[in-house]
C-alpha cells in the first residue's frame, strides 16, 4: 500500500494532534482505552508518529547542544580569568568566522 507524503509545518502538525486528540475523546480527565486506539490510529494512518518523534529528537539535541555550549563556556571562562587565554579563543574565532565568509563569497561566484 502506497501512501502520500504531505507537507505540515510544526503548527499545524501541533493543531492536528490536537484535534485529533479532540476527537478521540481526550477530554474526558481519564480518557477510554477506545480514545487510545483511535488517536494511535490517527497518527498512525496519517505518518505523524514520525513527524512527532522527529519533533522531539530535534528539540532534545538542541537542548544538549546548548547545554553543553553553556559547560563549555562556564570552563573556558574559568581557565581564562587573566584575559590571554579568551583573546586566543576570539582571535580563533574571528579566523574561523572569516574563512567561512570567504568560503560563502567563493561558492556564490
Amino acid at each position: 500500500m502506497e501512501t502520500d507524503t504531505i507537507n505540515l509545518s510544526s503548527i499545524e502538525i501541533r493543531n492536528l494532534m490536537l484535534e485529533t486528540a479532540t476527537m478521540c475523546g481526550f477530554t474526558e480527565k481519564i480518557p477510554s482505552y477506545r480514545s487510545f486506539a483511535r488517536f494511535d490510529q490517527i497518527m498512525t494512518t496519517n505518518g505523524l508518529w514520525e513527524k512527532a518523534a522527529f519533533s522531539i529528537a530535534c528539540m532534545l539535541v538542541s537542548w544538549i547542544w546548548f547545554t553543553g555550549l553553556a559547560i563549555a563556556g562556564r570552563g573556558i571562562g574559568r581557565l581564562g580569568q587573566s584575559g590571554r587565554f579568551l583573546r586566543f579563543i576570539n582571535k580563533v574565532s574571528a579566523v574561523i568566522m572569516w574563512g567561512m565568509a570567504v568560503y560563502i563569497v567563493q561558492s556564490l561566484v
